[in-house]
């Protein structure tokens, strides 16, 4: 008969199974994608973001408020774009609290929503005339995803995800050049694949 494990053994099996600090168990083996470049907003550039757009939405409230205009369509625009001002200040805010993270088997996240998988990474352009947002980059994808948009973070519109705004330029450019490395390299393998010979080549 075995007898139970004592609290010892149980804290022995409860180290052999969680992970290390490094994303590994024991042996070395992977518990979850390591990360190879986290990205999080600028506080700088995040709280002059959302302060900008709150300022802009509180003073077009006070302007149609304190000194509304002479016809009724101009204070309706005015309340309307001031608390759309507001708004976006407010999810800007919201959504610049979680970061990017760069793993082997894509972009994503830190709330772990995937925004692109790796092998779904065609192209990564950074030219000045890139539809891309403010101190980042711009994904082509090889299929369409879901829309989204995180503001002054990340979005994703059919087949390109814009992935910047309030982030650090050099952040960012260093994420992107992770990215076309992972492209080049995976480009280089299938070349390779492609050129070596099969195994009845060898043996004929």
């Amino acid at each position: 008969m075995t007898p139970p494990d004592g609290p010892r053994d149980q804290g022995r099996r409860r180290d052999r199974e969680s992970p290390g600090k490094d994303g590994r168990g024991e042996g070395g083996r992977p518990a979850y994608p390591a990360p190879r470049l986290t990205v999080h907003a600028a506080p700088a550039r995040r709280a002059a973001g959302a302060g900008m757009l709150g300022l802009l939405g509180a003073i077009l409230l006070w302007v149609a408020l304190a000194t509304p205009p002479s016809a009724p369509g101009w204070s309706l625009f005015l309340l309307a774009f001031g608390g759309l001002a507001i708004f976006g200040g407010w999810r800007l805010w919201q959504a610049t609290a979680t970061g990017l993270v760069l793993t082997d088997e894509g972009l994503a996240d830190t709330t772990g929503r995937t925004i692109a998988r790796l092998d779904e990474i065609v192209a990564v352009e950074r030219g000045m005339l890139a539809f891309k947002p403010s101190n980042g980059f711009l994904l082509h994808l090889s299929r369409p995803g879901t829309r989204h948009w995180s503001p002054g973070l990340w979005w994703r519109l059919g087949r390109r995800v814009g992935v910047g705004g309030v982030t650090g330029a050099g952040e960012t450019r260093a994420m992107a050049d992770l990215i076309a490395l992972a492209l080049a390299e995976r480009t280089r393998s299938a070349g390779t694949g492609s050129d070596a010979p099969s195994d009845d080549q060898k043996h004929s």
